[in-house]
């Protein structure tokens, strides 16, 4: 038991570092009033996006990329072709968030960070337990070994 509370205070610890750390990584939160054409009818400029889909299709690093993945830059067009006003919106919609040249999601890395952290320190308090009880049986062992008689020497 002492070697679990000499590990205590160094776990929790760690535990109060990860969970701050997560905390640290929550989107805010947007609100803004939606009209009721922009839900029911179809996204306005929905050809200019669509346009814009195929301009960017057609760009030779595009194109260059798309080929390392195998995938043939006119079925991708026709693809775009065949998507609905709202995909096609919600697609632009995401190219206009994204950031140039750089990951999308800079909390990704804190997130998974944070999750190999945690699994450290479930290891480490696994360990720490698994010690102990090793600590203590063969503390109990050595307690029995010095209790049995000793007329057995010959």
């Amino acid at each position: 038991m002492k070697v679990f509370l000499r590990y205590a205070k160094p776990i929790s610890r760690a535990l109060i570092v990860a969970m701050i750390a997560l905390s640290a990584a929550q989107y805010p939160a947007e609100a803004a009033l939606v009209s009721t054409e922009s839900l029911i009818g179809p996204p306005a400029g929905a050809e200019s996006d669509r346009a814009r889909l195929r301009e960017l299709i057609n760009r030779e690093d595009v194109r260059t990329e798309m080929e390392a993945y195998g995938i043939d830059s006119d079925e991708a067009l026709a693809r775009v072709d065949s998507l609905s006003d709202r995909e096609i919106a919600s697609i632009a919609r995401r190219l206009d968030e994204m950031p140039a040249g750089q990951y999308a999601d800079p909390y990704g890395t804190l997130f998974a960070l944070a999750i190999l952290g945690l699994v450290v320190i479930v290891a480490a308090i696994f360990w720490a337990i698994t010690q102990a009880m090793k600590a203590a049986s063969d503390s109990s062992d050595t307690a029995s070994a010095n209790t049995e008689p000793a007329d057995a020497a010959p």
